[in-house]
């Protein structure tokens, strides 16, 4: 327990130190960003509660993520907007971004949906609309390390990773409609949200 509080200590002071280095600032943030209240502020309290190197920002991307997976389908705006969320949390290796999603996770596995949340690099455009298929077209797509996504996507000879890009864009924009995939020979093969 000592050897514990100790580990913690040290992540805050590493933290704050970090809060006052250029490096590590996004920039302006407004403080009633980090102070949203309602359902979004109390997941925020517990996903900084929680992590040994709170960090307000990453805390609120992934309390929104959280909020848009459990909303979706269940609202939307006057004009049929329905929540679709593409959030990137952006700091470097060591800067606090895997604890929040490790609540996040925590949060939709003890709600007995863990399968919303979904970890590890996509192969193709396919392989994400099958995934959303299979989760009734509801999830958060987490990826670590996107830099190195990029990386692949960038660098992609077979057009795969490139196509999810597309896929991406297309469901993105297709929030609240349903989406119609890829049309395949093997019908068995085509996967409509």
């Amino acid at each position: 327990s000592v050897l514990i509080e100790s580990h913690k200590r040290q992540l805050r002071e590493r933290a704050d130190e970090m809060a006052h280095d250029s490096r590590y600032d996004p920039g302006m943030i407004p403080q009633e960003l980090l102070s949203p209240g309602g359902m979004i502020g109390e997941i925020m309290d517990y996903i900084i509660d929680q992590s040994p190197m709170p960090q307000p920002v990453y805390a609120l991307s992934a309390a929104m993520t959280t909020m848009a997976i459990c909303i979706a389908g269940r609202a939307e705006t006057m004009g049929g907007a329905s929540p679709s969320l593409l959030s990137l949390s952006l700091g470097p290796t060591g800067s606090g971004k895997d604890a929040p999603i490790k609540c996040m996770r925590r949060i939709f596995r003890d709600a007995g949906a863990a399968q919303l949340v979904s970890m590890g690099d996509l192969a193709s455009d396919t392989a994400l609309t099958t995934y959303l298929d299979q989760v009734d077209s509801t999830a958060a797509c987490v990826m670590d390390e996107i830099g190195e996504v990029f990386g692949k996507i960038a660098n992609d000879k077979s057009g795969c990773l490139t196509g999810l890009i597309k896929g991406w864009m297309e469901l993105f924009s297709s929030a609240g409609d349903p989406f119609y995939g890829k049309k395949y020979a093997d019908t068995k093969r085509n996967v409509d949200i």
